[in-house]
């Protein structure tokens, strides 16, 4: 396995490093999504090469050469390390290397040529597939209403800046109106947004864990009961109640140990 290892590490080092550079390139994407998916996938394939180089060699050795069954490799087989497939193709590479290095970028070429014409506008029904139902409510009420009044844009701008932020707003063009905020709406609002979600991923919970107090053990189905009362009281109370309410009256302090600046952004929606 260290002999292995020597020998492919660099390879695989190599291969990790082109894709996690290639993925870390669409951090220059003007695109929000497309921007932060460049570190998420250059996180994942460094994580993926760590647990090749460590995990999986020690998966090999704890199960032995029976997880290459059917073709498990012994010691002295001739041509072990060499796979027939690919040393055909590189002998055929081999007999003419620039004609298949100019077809090659030629079909790579071709290949990127859409890009020439790709377009995204940051609209949500535009990535569904298909004309559902949602999809056509939405181009629907769009044709019929202004899009700031379905979606309205939040623009949070420190109260120094806030009149800097509203004039550009209104410079926009498209943009229909800019209604100023305050960081009580933006705690009332968020609330709003996020409790259906809450409640609904509390109440499943509860009903998964109130499922175990059914058993016939009773140690079991106390602690089961508890949990359930436990998490139903956290998605009713403490986390819809008790974290908006501490947020609005212990103000910025509530985000110590860390440092956000001492004024309040102000909120504004923005019609477009």
């Amino acid at each position: 396995m260290a002999v292995a290892l020597r020998r492919t590490v660099p390879t695989l080092v190599a291969s990790a490093a082109t894709v996690t550079i290639s993925m870390l390139c669409l951090l220059a994407a003007q695109s929000a999504s497309l921007h932060g998916f460049g570190p998420v996938g250059a996180v994942s394939i460094a994580s993926a090469l760590i647990a090749e180089i460590t995990f999986l060699p020690a998966i090999l050795l704890v199960a032995g050469r029976k997880v290459f069954w059917p073709w498990i490799p012994r010691n002295g087989d001739p041509g072990g390390e060499e796979s027939r497939v690919w040393a055909g193709i590189g002998a055929r590479i081999a007999r003419h290397p620039a004609p298949v290095t100019v077809v090659t970028v030629l079909l790579l070429g071709a290949a990127c040529a859409g890009l020439g014409t790709l377009y995204t506008n940051g609209n949500p029904a535009d990535d569904i597939k298909g004309d559902p139902g949602s999809v056509v409510g939405a181009r629907l009420l769009a044709e019929h209403y202004p899009a700031g009044d379905l979606a309205p844009l939040v623009l949070l701008a420190p109260p120094g800046r806030a009149g800097a932020a509203a004039a550009a707003a209104h410079a926009t063009p498209s943009v229909a109106a800019v209604t100023p905020g305050t960081p009580v709406e933006g705690t009332v609002r968020g609330l709003g947004v996020t409790g259906g979600v809450i409640t609904a991923a509390g109440i499943i919970m509860t009903a998964c864990i109130g499922d175990i107090a059914t058993l016939p053990a009773v140690s079991t189905a106390q602690v089961a009961s508890g949990i359930a009362i436990g998490i139903l009281l956290d998605t009713l109370l403490v986390r819809t109640v008790l974290v908006p309410a501490g947020l609005l009256t212990i103000g910025e302090r509530v985000w110590w140990p860390s440092r956000p600046q001492t004024a309040r952004p102000e909120r504004s929606s923005i019609n477009a």
